[in-house]
C-alpha cells in the first residue's frame, strides 16, 4: 500500500482524480476533493478501493478525457 499525505493527487474508486485532504492508515481511509467536479468529501478505503497516486499530468489527462477537451485546439 502506497503512503499518501495531504496534497497528493490520487484516483478514487469512482475514477475521479482527487486532491488528498486527509488520510488515516489506522482507519483505512483517504478523503479528498474531486478535481473533476469539486465534490467532497470523497472517501475511499486504502485497502479495498484500489486508490492510486497520480501525477498532476495524469490528473489533467483524465479531466480532459472526461470533459472531451483536446489540448491542441482547446475544444
Amino acid at each position: 500500500m502506497s503512503q499518501f499525505v495531504p496534497g497528493d493527487i490520487y484516483e478514487d474508486c469512482a475514477q475521479h482524480p482527487c486532491l488528498c485532504i486527509g488520510v488515516s492508515e489506522k482507519d483505512d481511509e483517504i478523503w479528498g476533493i474531486s478535481l473533476i467536479d469539486g465534490s467532497y468529501p470523497r472517501a475511499c478505503s486504502l485497502a479495498h478501493c484500489g486508490v492510486e497516486k497520480l501525477t498532476a499530468q495524469e490528473a489533467w489527462d483524465r479531466k480532459k478525457s472526461i470533459e472531451g477537451i483536446s489540448w491542441e485546439d482547446g475544444t
